[in-house]
């Protein structure tokens, strides 16, 4: 899945502490809203880039808030997306590095549907010296949350038992530093539709409509025959 600001965490992975909570609300259509917050440890910010993302097709902003705390710039931001496209077409891949990840959505057996996305932070080979410094530089161990909010019942996913409500239909991932680095995730969720009982209750009423209507018009043709009958029995009466 794609987050708005993430891209941010590519660009000063190095320059700092991050912390990176994403929550998304998905539809049954394949639109949604999603938010983001971002704390980095920089000098400067960057929403320029927001903006230039936030232009892309099928994606509104909704809210962008930036402001510093202490030696941390905090990045706020909100969006709606049009579609599971619009919200893939956010990312930016860095070299091999993956640091939005991909949602695919598979339709399975009995209205089945299978949610996946993974997220890479491996960069290509031979980055060991990023790697390094990346450690080097983040004294708190950066951490990364995911939660996903879903119109479907959940059937099973591979977060913690603790972080999925199958209530609320929410799933949450987290993430420690040592978890991600060189060691891609699979969010995978397994979900089923409920059944479509209100287009089977506008197609039993469209049936009986047309049956009704059907029945009404042999009704009226009956007796316009019967009506008929008698007008000419009655003339020749006469």
């Amino acid at each position: 899945m794609k987050r708005l600001a993430i891209y941010i965490l590519a660009l000063f992975a190095l320059l700092g502490c991050v912390h990176y909570e994403e929550e998304i609300w998905l539809n049954r259509d394949g639109s949604g809203r999603a938010e983001v917050r971002i704390v980095h440890r920089s000098n400067y910010a960057q929403g320029d880039y927001i903006d230039r993302l936030a232009s892309r097709p099928g994606i509104s902003l909704q809210k962008k808030q930036i402001r510093r705390i202490g030696e941390d710039i905090e990045y706020i931001v909100s969006f709606k997306f049009s579609s599971i496209e619009a919200l893939n077409n956010l990312n930016d891949r860095i070299g091999m590095a993956d640091f939005a990840g991909k949602i695919i959505l598979e339709k399975g057996k009995d209205r089945n549907i299978h949610f996946s996305r993974e997220i890479n932070y491996q960069g290509e080979e031979g980055d060991e010296e990023f790697s390094d410094i990346f450690r080097m530089r983040n004294v708190e161990d950066p951490s990364w949350s995911y939660t996903l909010h879903l119109p479907w019942k959940i059937l099973s996913a591979n977060a913690d038992r603790k972080d999925i409500d199958f209530a609320k239909k929410t799933v949450k991932w987290s993430f420690m530093a040592d978890d991600i680095w060189h060691k891609p995730q699979t969010m995978s969720i397994e979900v089923r539709k409920d059944f479509p009982w209100l287009p089977l209750a506008l197609g039993v009423i469209a049936v009986i409509l047309i049956l009704c209507l059907v029945l009404w018009m042999i009704r009226i043709t009956r007796r316009s025959h019967l009506i008929d009958r008698w007008l000419h029995h009655q003339e020749h009466g006469h």
